[in-house]
Protein backbone atom coordinates (compact mmCIF):
# COMPACT_ATOMS: atom_id res chain seq x y z
CA UNK A 1 0.00 0.00 0.00
CA UNK A 2 1.23 3.44 0.97
CA UNK A 3 4.84 4.21 1.79
CA UNK A 4 6.67 7.19 3.25
CA UNK A 5 9.93 8.99 2.60
CA UNK A 6 11.30 7.25 5.70
CA UNK A 7 10.49 3.85 4.16
CA UNK A 8 12.51 4.84 1.09
CA UNK A 9 15.50 5.98 3.15
CA UNK A 10 15.43 2.86 5.33
CA UNK A 11 15.18 0.62 2.26
CA UNK A 12 18.14 2.45 0.70
CA UNK A 13 20.21 1.58 3.79
CA UNK A 14 19.39 -2.08 3.23
CA UNK A 15 20.80 -1.92 -0.30
CA UNK A 16 24.14 -0.41 0.71
CA UNK A 17 26.96 -2.60 -0.59
CA UNK A 18 25.06 -3.71 -3.68
CA UNK A 19 26.96 -2.92 -6.86
CA UNK A 20 28.67 -4.38 -9.90
CA UNK A 21 32.18 -5.01 -11.14
CA UNK A 22 33.81 -3.85 -14.37
CA UNK A 23 32.28 -6.80 -16.19
CA UNK A 24 28.77 -5.79 -15.15
CA UNK A 25 28.41 -8.69 -12.69
CA UNK A 26 26.55 -8.21 -9.41
CA UNK A 27 28.77 -7.72 -6.37
CA UNK A 28 27.80 -7.44 -2.70
CA UNK A 29 30.43 -5.43 -0.83
CA UNK A 30 29.66 -6.47 2.73
CA UNK A 31 32.30 -4.16 4.22
CA UNK A 32 30.24 -1.10 3.21
CA UNK A 33 26.84 -2.57 4.08
CA UNK A 34 24.76 -0.88 6.79
CA UNK A 35 24.23 -3.66 9.36
CA UNK A 36 21.88 -1.61 11.55
CA UNK A 37 18.16 -2.02 12.20
CA UNK A 38 15.78 -0.69 9.56
CA UNK A 39 12.02 -0.24 9.59
CA UNK A 40 10.29 -0.61 6.21
CA UNK A 41 6.51 -0.79 5.73
CA UNK A 42 6.01 -1.55 9.41
CA UNK A 43 8.61 -4.32 9.64
CA UNK A 44 11.87 -3.95 11.57
CA UNK A 45 15.09 -5.90 11.31
CA UNK A 46 18.72 -5.82 10.18
CA UNK A 47 17.50 -6.04 6.63
CA UNK A 48 19.59 -6.57 3.51
CA UNK A 49 18.47 -5.90 -0.05
CA UNK A 50 16.87 -9.33 -0.52
CA UNK A 51 14.78 -8.78 2.60
CA UNK A 52 13.38 -5.53 1.18
CA UNK A 53 12.43 -7.29 -2.03
CA UNK A 54 10.60 -9.98 -0.01
CA UNK A 55 8.75 -7.29 1.97
CA UNK A 56 7.69 -5.57 -1.24
CA UNK A 57 6.51 -8.83 -2.80
CA UNK A 58 4.27 -9.42 0.20
CA UNK A 59 2.35 -6.28 -0.78
CA UNK A 60 -0.49 -6.84 -3.25
CA UNK A 61 0.14 -3.31 -4.49
CA UNK A 62 3.42 -4.57 -5.96
CA UNK A 63 1.50 -7.05 -8.10
CA UNK A 64 -0.90 -4.31 -9.20
CA UNK A 65 1.99 -2.00 -10.09
CA UNK A 66 3.77 -4.61 -12.23
CA UNK A 67 0.51 -5.67 -13.87
CA UNK A 68 -0.36 -2.07 -14.73
CA UNK A 69 3.05 -1.62 -16.37
CA UNK A 70 2.59 -4.73 -18.52
CA UNK A 71 -1.01 -3.84 -19.35
CA UNK A 72 0.00 -0.39 -20.59
CA UNK A 73 2.87 -1.86 -22.62
CA UNK A 74 0.97 -4.70 -24.28
CA UNK A 75 -2.72 -3.75 -24.23
CA UNK A 76 -3.54 -0.07 -23.94
CA UNK A 77 -1.81 3.05 -22.67
CA UNK A 78 -5.13 4.02 -21.09
CA UNK A 79 -5.45 1.62 -18.13
CA UNK A 80 -8.60 -0.38 -17.43
CA UNK A 81 -8.30 -0.43 -13.65
CA UNK A 82 -10.92 -3.13 -13.16
CA UNK A 83 -9.17 -5.47 -15.59
CA UNK A 84 -5.77 -4.64 -14.09
CA UNK A 85 -6.99 -5.46 -10.57
CA UNK A 86 -8.41 -8.75 -11.83
CA UNK A 87 -5.14 -9.71 -13.53
CA UNK A 88 -3.08 -8.55 -10.55
CA UNK A 89 -5.04 -10.74 -8.17
CA UNK A 90 -4.19 -13.86 -10.17
CA UNK A 91 -0.60 -12.68 -10.56
CA UNK A 92 -0.22 -12.26 -6.81
CA UNK A 93 -1.82 -15.62 -6.03
CA UNK A 94 0.50 -17.34 -8.54
CA UNK A 95 3.56 -16.13 -6.64
CA UNK A 96 4.43 -13.56 -9.30
CA UNK A 97 4.51 -16.01 -12.20
CA UNK A 98 5.12 -13.68 -15.16
CA UNK A 99 4.34 -16.42 -17.69
CA UNK A 100 0.89 -16.97 -16.18
CA UNK A 101 0.21 -13.24 -16.14
CA UNK A 102 1.16 -12.79 -19.80
CA UNK A 103 -0.89 -15.85 -20.75
CA UNK A 104 -3.90 -14.36 -18.96
CA UNK A 105 -3.40 -11.06 -20.78
CA UNK A 106 -2.95 -12.47 -24.27
CA UNK A 107 -5.68 -15.13 -24.09
CA UNK A 108 -8.31 -12.83 -22.63
CA UNK A 109 -11.13 -11.78 -24.99
CA UNK A 110 -10.59 -8.19 -23.82
CA UNK A 111 -7.12 -8.21 -25.40
CA UNK A 112 -8.80 -8.44 -28.82
CA UNK A 113 -11.53 -5.85 -28.23
CA UNK A 114 -11.78 -3.07 -30.78
CA UNK A 115 -10.73 -0.43 -28.25
CA UNK A 116 -7.43 -2.25 -27.72
CA UNK A 117 -6.48 -2.68 -31.38
CA UNK A 118 -3.83 -0.47 -32.94
CA UNK A 119 -3.51 1.81 -29.93
CA UNK A 120 0.05 1.11 -28.79
CA UNK A 121 2.51 3.80 -29.85
CA UNK A 122 5.98 2.42 -30.47
CA UNK A 123 8.92 4.06 -28.77
CA UNK A 124 11.51 5.54 -31.15
CA UNK A 125 13.90 2.66 -30.46
CA UNK A 126 11.16 0.08 -31.12
CA UNK A 127 10.33 1.91 -34.34
CA UNK A 128 13.94 1.99 -35.55
CA UNK A 129 14.68 -1.60 -34.55
CA UNK A 130 11.51 -2.80 -36.26
CA UNK A 131 12.46 -1.05 -39.48
CA UNK A 132 15.98 -2.47 -39.36
CA UNK A 133 14.59 -5.97 -38.95
CA UNK A 134 12.09 -5.63 -41.78
CA UNK A 135 14.36 -3.89 -44.29
CA UNK A 136 17.57 -5.60 -45.51
CA UNK A 137 19.73 -2.56 -44.86
CA UNK A 138 23.11 -1.75 -43.41
CA UNK A 139 24.20 1.70 -42.27
CA UNK A 140 27.63 2.66 -43.56
CA UNK A 141 27.60 5.28 -40.84
CA UNK A 142 26.05 3.66 -37.75
CA UNK A 143 26.33 6.86 -35.70
CA UNK A 144 23.45 8.35 -37.65
CA UNK A 145 21.10 6.13 -35.64
CA UNK A 146 21.92 8.15 -32.52
CA UNK A 147 20.90 11.30 -34.33
CA UNK A 148 17.64 9.72 -35.47
CA UNK A 149 16.98 8.71 -31.86
CA UNK A 150 17.52 12.29 -30.73
CA UNK A 151 15.17 13.61 -33.40
CA UNK A 152 12.50 11.17 -32.28
CA UNK A 153 13.05 11.80 -28.55
CA UNK A 154 14.69 8.65 -27.15
CA UNK A 155 18.41 7.91 -26.90
CA UNK A 156 18.84 4.28 -25.88
CA UNK A 157 20.13 3.78 -22.30
CA UNK A 158 19.86 7.52 -21.55
CA UNK A 159 16.41 8.07 -19.99
CA UNK A 160 15.54 11.55 -18.68
CA UNK A 161 15.46 10.32 -15.07
CA UNK A 162 15.35 7.16 -12.95
CA UNK A 163 11.67 6.64 -13.78
CA UNK A 164 12.55 6.11 -17.43
CA UNK A 165 10.59 7.41 -20.38
CA UNK A 166 6.87 8.12 -19.80
CA UNK A 167 6.01 6.49 -23.13
CA UNK A 168 2.62 6.26 -24.81
CA UNK A 169 1.32 9.46 -26.36
CA UNK A 170 4.25 11.34 -24.85
CA UNK A 171 6.30 10.09 -27.81
CA UNK A 172 4.21 12.17 -30.17
CA UNK A 173 4.48 15.89 -30.73
CA UNK A 174 4.43 18.04 -33.87
CA UNK A 175 8.10 17.52 -34.69
CA UNK A 176 8.50 13.86 -33.71
CA UNK A 177 5.37 12.91 -35.65
CA UNK A 178 6.79 14.56 -38.77
CA UNK A 179 10.05 12.63 -38.47
CA UNK A 180 8.19 9.36 -37.84
CA UNK A 181 6.33 9.89 -41.10
CA UNK A 182 9.51 10.79 -43.00
CA UNK A 183 11.72 8.08 -41.52
CA UNK A 184 10.91 5.25 -43.98
CA UNK A 185 11.74 7.48 -46.93
CA UNK A 186 14.88 8.81 -45.27
CA UNK A 187 16.09 5.26 -44.79
CA UNK A 188 15.11 4.05 -48.24
CA UNK A 189 16.26 7.01 -50.33
CA UNK A 190 19.29 8.11 -48.28
CA UNK A 191 17.70 11.55 -48.36
CA UNK A 192 19.39 14.64 -46.94
CA UNK A 193 17.75 16.12 -43.87
CA UNK A 194 18.46 19.40 -42.16
CA UNK A 195 17.30 19.31 -38.58
CA UNK A 196 18.40 20.25 -35.09
CA UNK A 197 17.43 17.83 -32.30
CA UNK A 198 15.93 19.31 -29.16
CA UNK A 199 18.46 20.13 -26.46
CA UNK A 200 16.02 19.78 -23.59
CA UNK A 201 17.83 17.22 -21.42
CA UNK A 202 21.26 15.73 -20.75
CA UNK A 203 21.02 12.91 -23.27
CA UNK A 204 22.85 14.61 -26.11
CA UNK A 205 25.60 11.96 -26.29
CA UNK A 206 28.24 14.66 -26.79
CA UNK A 207 26.46 16.02 -29.85
CA UNK A 208 24.51 18.95 -28.42
CA UNK A 209 23.70 21.65 -30.95
CA UNK A 210 25.04 19.47 -33.75
CA UNK A 211 22.63 19.69 -36.73
CA UNK A 212 21.72 16.57 -38.64
CA UNK A 213 22.65 17.31 -42.25
CA UNK A 214 22.95 13.91 -43.85
CA UNK A 215 21.01 10.78 -43.20
CA UNK A 216 24.17 8.74 -43.69
CA UNK A 217 24.88 6.42 -46.56
CA UNK A 218 22.79 3.26 -46.40
CA UNK A 219 23.44 0.21 -48.48
CA UNK A 220 20.54 -2.12 -49.10
CA UNK A 221 21.23 -5.83 -49.43
CA UNK A 222 18.56 -7.71 -51.34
Amino acid sequence: GNYTEKDIKEAARAFTGWGFDLGGNFVFRKQVHDEGQKTVLGKTGAFEGDDIIDILLEQEQTARYITAKLYKFFVNDVPDQGRINELAKGFYQSGYDIKKLLTAIFLSPSFYEEKNRGVIIKSPVQLLVGMRRMLPMKFNNEEVQLLYQRLLGQVLFYPPNVAGWPGGRNWIDSSSLMYRLRLPRLLQDDENVNAKPKDDDDTMMGMADKPVRKAGTISVDI
